[in-house]
């Protein structure tokens, strides 16, 4: 389960590389309930450590619920 974060990274990384490029410049929220509450903080920080690092292709990630 540690790499779950990591996974979604990925995948949210290529659905705005490769699956639907025409959204790499809008905005994005990511939001979860009950568990998520694990996830969700962990997968925000590389999203922002991405974006910084200009590794992550969407640099208009706004907020996390949870």
């Amino acid at each position: 389960m540690r790499h779950i974060p990591e996974q979604n990274y990925n995948a949210l990384a290529d659905f705005f590389r490769r699956v639907q490029p025409k959204y790499a410049n809008h905005s994005f929220f990511i939001s979860g309930e009950s568990y998520a509450g694990i996830y969700i903080p962990t997968l925000a920080r590389l999203i922002v450590h991405g974006i910084n690092n200009n590794s992550f292709p969407n640099k208009n990630f706004k907020v996390i619920t949870i």
